[in-house]
């Protein structure tokens, strides 16, 4: 009997193991028997967030859950970003594990020349200020997020990001937070990657059954483990 892969979410900025999207999949993938993964990524807090802070974390997690099984990791919005960014730097050992990615209207490009989700403007208000205000999901209420969050998140971004691995993108079409535009570029440079749209907005639940079932049936087609 084949072991099902342990399935890893990583959560989006502001957001946490507790949104409604991370207890979606927990809940669908739990009940077909796969181990799920939801581990708090707003470190050490949401005011003094760590893009490399997050990066190690997951792959702690990555490393602990490749000693029982294979992986799919799914990353949402910037969680897709963290994903990305947190495989390109994994040691072979630990990454072989890994059989899929799946990125749900992912941060690919936050300093994007024509679209940017990070503006000049943007930019140099909260180098002025020192903090700028990012709503945590789960009170809807503004937390003033430390400036060393952007400096770290632009030494990531100054990287091209890129998938070595089968790789699913799920798009809402009229997404306003991060431009569906980008993972269309993405996929057109990732020859392993695939794009899926659905018309829906940035937190693609208009159809929660549908989001999961395209997930699951990717995880259905991946290479199996013993």
């Amino acid at each position: 009997m084949k072991q099902l892969p342990t399935v890893i979410y990583l959560h989006g900025l502001g957001s946490s193991p507790q949104s409604p999207k991370a207890r979606l999949f927990a809940e669908h993938f739990t009940a077909l028997g796969h181990e799920v993964v939801v581990p708090e990524l707003s470190l050490p807090s949401l005011q003094q967030l760590s893009v490399r802070a997050a990066v190690e974390q997951i792959h702690l997690v990555l490393a602990e859950a490749a000693t029982r099984s294979a992986v799919m990791l799914i990353g949402s919005s910037f969680g897709g970003f963290l994903a990305v960014h947190a495989l390109s730097c994994l040691s072979a050992p630990v990454m072989r594990p890994v059989r899929g990615l799946v990125l749900l209207a992912p941060v690919l490009y936050p300093r994007h020349p024509r679209e940017p989700i990070i503006t000049p403007k943007m930019e140099a208000d909260w180098q002025k200020a020192g903090v700028f205000p990012i709503a945590e999901g789960a009170t809807g209420q503004y937390v003033s997020v430390h400036f060393r969050f952007l400096q770290e998140l632009n030494e990531y971004a100054s990287r091209e990001p890129h998938v070595t691995l089968p790789t699913l993108i799920v798009h809402g079409a009229r997404d306003e937070a991060v431009p569906y535009t980008h993972s269309v570029e993405f996929v057109e440079q990732n020859a392993l990657a695939r794009l899926v749209t659905l018309q829906d907005d940035h937190q693609m639940m208009a159809e929660p059954q549908k989001l999961v079932t395209l997930v699951r049936e990717f995880a259905e087609g991946l290479q199996p483990t013993n």
